[in-house]
C-alpha cells in the first residue's frame, strides 16, 4: 500500500513544479567602448581628470560576462585599441592607469572605426551596444588628398548607428561646439550629445550618460523560472495526506 501511495505523491510534485515562483530579472548585457583623447591639446592635469572620470565609469557598472563588459580606445594623430570588450575589471583599470598620452593631433574617424571592428566582432548577441567619446578638439586627423577629417569622422560615426550602435559624445571646452558633438551623436541628439565648459566639469555629463545606460536594467522584461511554489506544495501535501487517512480508516 505504501507504495502505491507514494508513486502518485512523487508525480504530483514534479507536476506541481511547473507553478511558478516569484519572478526574477535578467542582468543587462552592456557592451562599451570609451575613446579617450590623448592629443597634444589637453594638459597633463585634465588627462589625469579624464582617466579618472573614465575609472569612475567602470566602477559604476557591473562588469563581467553576464553584466557589462567594455573597451577602451585613445586618439590622437591615429587611434589605438588599447583593450577589446573585456569583462575583467581589473585587467581594465590596469589598462586605464597604465595608459600613456601620445600627444598628437585628433582623429576621431580611425577611433569610430576600430570601436565599430571591435563591437561587429566580438559584441554579444542581445546585448545593448554603444561608444562613448571625450574630446577637446574637432576632428583634424587624417589628412591627405580627398581626404576631409570631419567628413570622415562623420561617415565612421554614421557606420556605427547604422550597425545599431548608439554614440554618446561628450565635448570639453571652448575648442569644439555642441553642434560638432551632435554630428556624431545619436538621436535625439539632446539624449546622447553633451559640451561641458573643461575637464573638471566631465563627470556631470557622464553621470547624465551612466544613468542613462544603467536604466537598460530597469526596461529589461521580466522573465519566470521553474520551482516549486512552497504553499503550493504545502497544500498538495496536506491533501495527500486526507486522502491517505481516508484510505486507511475504509481498510
Amino acid at each position: 500500500m505504501m507504495r502505491r501511495f507514494l508513486a502518485p505523491l512523487f508525480a504530483a510534485i514534479l507536476s506541481v513544479s511547473v507553478l511558478q515562483s516569484a519572478t526574477v530579472r535578467a542582468a543587462p548585457l552592456l557592451d562599451i567602448m570609451v575613446l579617450v583623447d590623448g592629443s597634444g591639446s589637453v594638459s597633463n592635469p585634465d588627462y589625469e581628470t579624464q582617466r579618472a572620470a573614465v575609472q569612475n565609469l567602470f566602477d559604476s557598472f557591473t562588469i563581467g560576462a553576464a553584466d557589462a563588459k567594455f573597451g577602451l580606445v585613445q586618439f590622437s594623430t591615429g587611434a589605438t585599441l588599447l583593450s577589446g570588450l573585456s569583462d575583467n575589471a581589473a585587467a581594465l583599470q590596469n589598462t586605464l592607469a597604465t595608459m600613456t598620452q601620445p600627444f598628437g593631433q585628433t582623429n576621431h574617424g580611425d577611433a569610430f572605426q576600430l570601436a565599430n571592428t571591435e563591437l561587429s566582432t566580438n559584441g554579444r548577441a542581445g546585448a545593448r551596444q554603444a561608444v562613448i567619446i571625450l574630446t577637446d578638439g574637432v576632428a583634424n586627423e587624417p589628412v591627405g588628398p580627398g581626404i576631409n577629417p570631419l567628413s570622415h569622422a562623420i561617415g565612421a560615426a554614421d557606420d556605427l548607428k547604422a550597425n545599431g550602435i548608439e554614440i554618446f559624445g561628450v565635448g570639453i571646452g571652448g575648442a569644439i561646439a555642441i553642434g560638432d558633438i551632435e554630428d556624431y551623436a545619436s538621436p535625439p541628439t539632446e539624449d546622447y550629445a553633451f559640451h561641458v565648459s573643461d575637464h573638471d566639469s566631465l563627470q556631470s555629463a557622464l553621470d547624465v550618460i551612466i544613468a542613462d545606460l544603467q536604466a537598460t536594467d530597469a526596461e529589461l522584461s521580466e522573465t519566470q523560472v521553474s520551482a516549486p511554489a512552497p504553499l503550493a506544495l504545502f497544500g498538495l501535501g496536506l491533501g495527500v495526506l486526507a486522502l491517505y487517512r481516508r484510505r486507511i480508516a475504509a481498510a
